[in-house]
Protein backbone atom coordinates (compact mmCIF):
# COMPACT_ATOMS: atom_id res chain seq x y z
CA UNK A 1 0.00 0.00 0.00
CA UNK A 2 3.07 2.56 1.15
CA UNK A 3 4.48 1.99 -2.54
CA UNK A 4 0.89 2.55 -3.69
CA UNK A 5 -0.02 5.82 -2.02
CA UNK A 6 3.53 7.25 -3.10
CA UNK A 7 3.36 6.99 -6.63
CA UNK A 8 -0.23 7.90 -6.70
CA UNK A 9 0.81 11.06 -4.49
CA UNK A 10 3.68 11.94 -7.19
CA UNK A 11 1.48 11.74 -10.12
CA UNK A 12 -1.08 14.01 -8.32
CA UNK A 13 1.10 16.66 -6.64
CA UNK A 14 3.75 17.03 -9.65
CA UNK A 15 0.89 19.17 -11.16
CA UNK A 16 0.98 21.39 -8.26
CA UNK A 17 4.79 21.56 -8.78
CA UNK A 18 4.40 21.95 -12.61
CA UNK A 19 2.44 25.14 -12.69
CA UNK A 20 5.37 28.00 -13.41
CA UNK A 21 6.57 25.39 -16.11
CA UNK A 22 2.79 25.51 -17.10
CA UNK A 23 2.91 29.20 -17.35
CA UNK A 24 6.29 29.26 -19.40
CA UNK A 25 4.78 26.54 -21.75
CA UNK A 26 1.50 28.16 -22.60
CA UNK A 27 2.00 31.72 -21.43
CA UNK A 28 -0.58 31.77 -18.75
CA UNK A 29 -1.16 34.67 -16.13
CA UNK A 30 -1.27 33.99 -12.67
CA UNK A 31 -5.34 33.84 -12.70
CA UNK A 32 -5.17 30.79 -15.87
CA UNK A 33 -2.97 29.04 -13.56
CA UNK A 34 -5.63 29.12 -10.90
CA UNK A 35 -8.00 26.92 -13.37
CA UNK A 36 -5.46 24.29 -13.32
CA UNK A 37 -5.58 24.22 -9.97
CA UNK A 38 -9.26 24.15 -10.15
CA UNK A 39 -9.78 21.43 -12.99
CA UNK A 40 -7.76 19.01 -10.88
CA UNK A 41 -8.69 19.93 -7.74
CA UNK A 42 -12.68 19.76 -8.98
CA UNK A 43 -12.18 16.40 -10.46
CA UNK A 44 -10.61 14.78 -7.17
CA UNK A 45 -13.12 15.89 -5.05
CA UNK A 46 -16.10 15.59 -6.95
CA UNK A 47 -15.41 12.00 -7.71
CA UNK A 48 -13.63 11.08 -3.93
CA UNK A 49 -17.29 9.56 -2.06
CA UNK A 50 -18.92 7.71 -5.29
CA UNK A 51 -15.34 6.64 -5.74
CA UNK A 52 -15.33 5.62 -2.27
CA UNK A 53 -19.14 3.22 -2.52
CA UNK A 54 -17.65 1.49 -5.45
CA UNK A 55 -14.47 0.51 -3.21
CA UNK A 56 -16.67 -0.56 -0.77
CA UNK A 57 -19.03 -2.58 -3.49
CA UNK A 58 -15.88 -3.83 -5.45
CA UNK A 59 -12.81 -4.20 -3.32
CA UNK A 60 -10.22 -1.90 -2.92
CA UNK A 61 -7.57 -4.17 -5.49
CA UNK A 62 -9.69 -3.59 -8.51
CA UNK A 63 -10.15 0.13 -8.14
CA UNK A 64 -6.07 0.55 -6.95
CA UNK A 65 -5.51 -1.08 -10.06
CA UNK A 66 -7.43 1.12 -12.90
CA UNK A 67 -6.69 4.10 -10.64
CA UNK A 68 -3.00 3.84 -10.77
CA UNK A 69 -3.23 3.16 -14.44
CA UNK A 70 -5.00 6.08 -14.90
CA UNK A 71 -2.88 8.24 -13.24
CA UNK A 72 0.15 6.90 -15.09
CA UNK A 73 -2.34 7.77 -17.84
CA UNK A 74 -3.29 11.12 -16.46
CA UNK A 75 0.10 12.10 -16.05
CA UNK A 76 1.46 11.48 -19.46
CA UNK A 77 -1.37 13.43 -21.08
CA UNK A 78 -0.34 16.29 -18.23
CA UNK A 79 3.20 15.98 -19.05
CA UNK A 80 2.89 16.08 -22.81
CA UNK A 81 -0.35 18.70 -23.19
CA UNK A 82 -0.14 20.36 -26.60
CA UNK A 83 -2.28 22.98 -25.45
CA UNK A 84 -4.07 24.62 -22.78
CA UNK A 85 -7.86 22.85 -23.16
CA UNK A 86 -5.98 19.47 -23.14
CA UNK A 87 -3.79 20.48 -19.93
CA UNK A 88 -7.26 21.18 -17.79
CA UNK A 89 -8.99 18.22 -19.53
CA UNK A 90 -5.96 16.19 -18.52
CA UNK A 91 -5.90 17.47 -15.18
CA UNK A 92 -9.62 17.20 -14.50
CA UNK A 93 -8.95 13.66 -15.40
CA UNK A 94 -5.95 12.75 -13.14
CA UNK A 95 -8.23 14.55 -10.07
CA UNK A 96 -10.66 11.64 -10.12
CA UNK A 97 -7.83 9.03 -10.74
CA UNK A 98 -5.91 9.94 -7.62
CA UNK A 99 -9.20 9.65 -5.65
CA UNK A 100 -9.54 5.84 -5.82
CA UNK A 101 -5.99 6.01 -3.88
CA UNK A 102 -7.55 7.39 -0.53
CA UNK A 103 -10.47 5.53 0.12
CA UNK A 104 -8.76 2.14 -1.36
CA UNK A 105 -5.68 2.73 0.84
CA UNK A 106 -7.51 3.27 3.75
CA UNK A 107 -9.75 0.49 3.37
CA UNK A 108 -7.09 -2.05 2.69
CA UNK A 109 -5.22 -0.86 6.15
CA UNK A 110 -8.10 -0.84 8.08
CA UNK A 111 -8.92 -3.93 6.60
CA UNK A 112 -5.58 -5.49 8.03
CA UNK A 113 -6.04 -4.28 11.57
CA UNK A 114 -7.16 -6.82 13.97
CA UNK A 115 -11.07 -6.41 14.84
CA UNK A 116 -10.67 -4.75 18.26
CA UNK A 117 -8.23 -2.76 17.32
CA UNK A 118 -10.11 -0.55 14.84
CA UNK A 119 -11.24 2.90 15.04
CA UNK A 120 -14.13 4.61 13.36
CA UNK A 121 -13.37 6.34 10.36
CA UNK A 122 -14.06 10.02 9.96
CA UNK A 123 -13.65 11.24 6.13
CA UNK A 124 -12.81 14.64 6.83
CA UNK A 125 -9.07 14.08 6.31
CA UNK A 126 -10.02 12.55 2.70
CA UNK A 127 -12.13 15.29 1.81
CA UNK A 128 -9.74 18.53 3.06
CA UNK A 129 -7.36 20.58 1.02
CA UNK A 130 -3.85 19.53 2.04
CA UNK A 131 -1.64 22.19 3.47
CA UNK A 132 1.23 21.33 0.85
CA UNK A 133 -1.65 21.91 -2.23
CA UNK A 134 -2.80 25.11 -0.48
CA UNK A 135 0.99 26.70 -0.01
CA UNK A 136 1.91 25.28 -3.84
CA UNK A 137 -1.05 27.16 -5.35
CA UNK A 138 -0.57 30.43 -3.19
CA UNK A 139 2.59 30.96 -3.72
CA UNK A 140 2.44 30.23 -7.62
CA UNK A 141 -0.46 32.98 -7.57
CA UNK A 142 1.67 35.44 -5.64
CA UNK A 143 -0.14 35.42 -2.69
CA UNK A 144 2.96 34.15 -0.25
CA UNK A 145 5.75 35.65 -2.58
CA UNK A 146 6.27 39.02 -3.81
CA UNK A 147 8.57 38.39 -6.57
CA UNK A 148 6.92 37.52 -9.64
Amino acid sequence: MSLWQISASICYYTVFAAMPFFRDAFGLSRFTVGFVVTALTIGYAVWLLPLGALVDRFGERRLLVVGLIGLSAGAATVAGAPTYALLLAAAFFLGPMYATAIPGTNKAVYDNIAAGRQNPPTAFDSSRRSTSQQCGSDSDCGLLSNNR
